[in-house]
């Protein structure tokens, strides 16, 4: 992976996530976790049902989330591929928008999130604008294991439930790019399975 050079802004959030997930065993787990099976945490989430070891896990993230925010806008990008993709393309166009009951990941390199579109067809790269207030947290694995090492990492950021609305839709080079705004909603309440 390319190591992307961060905005002050991003480097500011990146170091607050860094040192509050080495400072506290619960959430360095709960990153490990996120590495090996963040569907874990999205699916029940989407679904409204957890267990209890989920709904403990979704606590966590809702807390490392929600422990910083941005203080100014950030751009951020998120590969698209498969049948989500083909859909979204279908009906991308500016005003649309569309809801996550989840956690939602993005990268700060937008040649990382370009790894995960779908050459083939095209499709897609979101470019979404993170508004000012924005509950949004680093979670790039390696780098907070190993103390730095963020060319292993996708350089990933971590949102709250919420809204994408699309503002533009055009084609570039490597990918069809889908413009928009995050903006974070409610957290969906859990039901215990």
């Amino acid at each position: 992976m390319e190591n992307v050079e961060f905005s002050p802004e991003l480097d500011r959030l990146r170091t607050a996530s860094v040192k509050l997930i080495q400072g506290d065993e619960r959430y360095m787990e709960l990153v490990m976790h996120w590495m090996d099976a963040c569907g874990s945490i999205i699916r029940p989430m989407l679904r409204g049902k957890a267990t209890a070891e989920e709904t403990k896990m979704i606590i966590l993230i809702k807390e490392l989330i929600n422990s910083t925010a941005t203080r100014e806008e950030v751009t951020l990008y998120r590969g698209l591929n498969g049948v989500f993709a083909t859909h979204l393309l279908a009906s991308a166009q500016a005003g649309y928008s569309f809801d996550r009951a989840s956690v939602q990941s993005f990268t700060y390199g937008k040649d990382i999130a370009l790894g995960f579109t779908d050459e083939e067809a095209g499709c897609c790269l979101l470019e979404i604008t993170i508004p000012i207030g924005t509950p949004i947290f680093y979670i790039s694995s390696w780098e907070a294991i190993n103390e730095g090492d963020a060319a292993r990492s996708e350089q990933e950021f971590i949102v709250p439930p919420g809204r994408i609305v699309f503002t533009e839709v055009h084609r570039e080079e490597e990918s069809t790019v889908i413009t928009g705004t995050f903006l974070a909603t409610e957290w969906p309440p859990l039901l215990l399975k």
